[in-house]
């Protein structure tokens, strides 16, 4: 009897310890199910900004803003997508394709009035949301080419940046401005900057274009792998296109910049910017330029193109174009404006 009684005591307590890792197993699916649910429920407003090339400075630039926002603003992730310039990223923002892009302020004002390559076009569509650097124009040659300045280049094979980007529409200006008919007066080249100094050290090009933040990626590595120069404007020209428009500001790319460059070169310049499509909620807009606007200096450490950013004055300084109302509330709160 006793063994009995001991064998349906041992069969009672398995059947008990089985029904409790039951009962553990379906505690712990339903915690899992739980857990997945609250997943799915939680809403990414999921955000494009087109930038340019990557052996540009658009492409770095973009990206060191995507992670400020992406590390500051809730519910929010911004992707970014190269392209050919701020041509592109003007129309695509405009048009809604993505919800930010960076564009040179000249560019930005061809796009909002119908003037230039946007002539006849719909592309008005955009605000600023904050200027990011200026972009410089600049152009490199081999010191073996014998070349001084940009005007030598007429009858060349010269790299202009890709069709239609900022630096393409400025080589057109520059070589207008000369007097010469753009693109029959050279052998023109529509590559970015990677392919285009990567032509210029192969020698299928005399000189690339460049229109943006120094140093660019690709002209630096011409200048660390060859004996590479800085073009010069001859001062008629320059003082020419400072003279027709108003938006560009002589300035100087200083000596060090690239491998041995001892000088400073003068040249000129715009204002970069970091615009939206006009249909971006002014609530979007305001937690995207708070949130780069109160964590400059972490931007500027990603990035020291952007140290222009940290003057205040730069940020809300003039614009031939509109301020997104969302940035503009938040000037105002900020006392910038």
């Amino acid at each position: 009897m006793k063994k009995v009684f001991s064998l349906i005591l041992a069969v009672a307590m398995v059947i008990s310890l089985v029904a409790c890792g039951n009962q553990s197993a379906e505690t712990s699916e339903t915690t899992n199910t739980t857990e997945t649910s609250e997943t799915s429920e939680t809403k990414t407003t999921i955000l494009t900004m087109s930038t340019g090339d990557t052996g540009g400075s658009l492409y770095p630039a973009g990206s060191a803003i995507a992670k400020i926002v992406n590390d500051n603003v809730s519910g929010v992730k911004m992707n970014i997508e190269t392209s050919s310039g701020s041509a592109d990223n003007a129309r695509n923002t405009s048009d809604g394709t993505v919800e930010l892009g960076l564009c040179t302020a000249d560019v930005a004002t061809q796009t909002v009035n119908s003037t230039g390559k946007f002539e006849g076009q719909n592309c008005n569509n955009i605000k600023a949301l904050f200027p990011i650097y200026s972009s410089i124009w600049q152009a490199m040659t081999l010191k073996s080419s014998g070349i001084e300045y940009i005007e030598d280049t007429v009858g060349q094979s010269v790299s202009v940046g890709m069709a239609a980007s900022a630096a393409e529409l400025c080589a057109n200006l520059v070589y207008t401005e000369m007097g010469e008919q753009y693109p029959d007066c050279i052998k023109a080249q529509y590559l970015g900057v990677g392919e285009g100094c990567d032509a210029v050290k192969d020698g299928i090009a005399v000189a690339h274009i460049s229109f943006g933040g120094y140093p660019q990626g690709g002209m630096l590595d011409l200048s660390n792998t060859k004996d590479a120069v800085l073009l010069k404007f001859q001062n008629a020209t320059l003082q020419k296109i400072l003279a027709d428009y108003s938006y560009y500001f002589e300035t100087s790319i200083p000596a060090g910049t690239y491998t041995g460059q001892d000088a400073d070169v003068t040249t000129y310049g715009v204002k970069c910017l970091c615009i939206a499509n006009g249909d971006l909620s002014d609530e979007m807009a305001y937690n995207i330029v708070k949130a780069v606007m109160e964590n400059r200096e972490d931007l500027v450490a990603g990035n020291s193109a952007l140290k222009e950013m940290l003057n205040d004055d730069y940020v809300v300084g003039e614009l031939p174009i509109e301020f997104h109302p969302g940035a503009v509330k938040y000037y105002k709160e900020a006392g910038l404006m």
